[in-house]
């Protein structure tokens, strides 16, 4: 229960400071000084509890949504049902002189819209995997991150491809110089054996890297596959943030420092060597500051 800011006031005008008024009370200093400064009349310029009150937080007024008769619901219905058009479309065609939003909120109320703007295709049918519902290792998002000359040091740009464990983010990945399904696959038939534990999912953005070419790497190791929606890396977060990692630790920082490498075989090396790094002695915050090999341990 919230304190009555008159009491607050009560204790200052009897003399209490505002420490001692914020520890009998249990609130922080700042809400004493900021009823402080609301008390002060400005007639008599004095602390007055009269002044010490909260303003109501009810709307000023009360919108007004038009209402839909019986035979314009059902009307909005049907055409839902037979077109999925959005409200405002259904608006117009039926001529309805009503807010776009009153037809949504009815849509909403029937089980007709569920405000995404965007929905699964009908013929996947995996499910989403992140940190909410990944409970032991095997579940992999993999991507390819573009490696300019300026992040590498070589004369082209080349690509990493990158499988990292959303459960205890165990990263395996490799450089490469083609960006396509194929090199995907091979990629993947190299990760089914550089992790220390048995893949038992992929999780891909839409890229063409990860179509035809791939899926014949997965159908051959009967993998299920899960695409994210388009334009959504936020749904790849764990091995998108891994890349964020690579950028900022290994591309920007150690790599300069290690020398320009000559080619990509060397580049490579040094890569791996930062896997190392990554996998075994680097404390993750989303781990509690342990290591992945360490979470897999567990």
């Amino acid at each position: 229960m919230r304190t009555n800011p008159k009491e607050i006031v009560r204790l200052l005008q009897e003399g209490h400071t505002g420490k001692e008024v914020s520890e009998e009370l249990g609130v922080s200093i700042r809400t004493v000084w900021n009823w402080k400064k609301r008390a002060i009349s400005p007639h008599t310029l004095k602390l007055s509890r009269h002044q010490a009150k909260r303003k109501s937080t009810k709307p000023l007024s009360t919108p007004r949504f038009e209402a839909l008769s019986r035979a314009q619901k059902e009307k909005i219905k049907e055409l839902r049902i037979e077109s999925a058009w959005g409200a405002e479309r259904i608006g117009e065609v039926l001529g309805l002189e009503v807010n776009p939003s009153t037809i949504h909120r009815f849509l909403l109320k029937e089980g007709l819209a569920d405000g995404r703007t965007y929905r699964r295709p009908w013929y996947q049918d995996t499910t989403h995997k992140g940190l909410h519902n990944v409970h032991e290792p095997g579940t992999i998002q993999m991507d390819v991150k573009y490696v300019t000359p300026q992040l590498s040091g070589l004369v082209h740009t080349t690509y990493l491809y990158a499988g990292i464990d959303i459960f205890s983010r165990y990263k395996v990945g490799w450089i490469y110089e083609p960006l396509d399904s194929h090199t995907a696959g091979e990629a993947l038939e190299y990760f089914l054996h550089a992790f220390p534990f048995q893949i038992s999912f992929v999780q891909t953005d839409n890229g063409l890297e990860f179509q035809a070419g791939f899926q014949k790497t997965l159908d051959l190791f009967a993998l299920p596959h899960h695409f994210i929606h388009k334009s959504s890396p936020n749904e790849n977060a764990v091995v998108e943030r891994a890349f964020r990692t690579d950028e900022e630790e290994f591309f920007t920082h150690r790599l300069p420092r290690s020398g320009r490498p000559k080619d990509l075989p060397e580049l490579n090396a040094k890569y791996q060597d930062w896997l190392t790094v990554y996998n075994t002695a680097r404390p993750h915050y989303g781990l509690q500051f342990r290591t992945p090999i360490q979470a897999l341990s567990i």
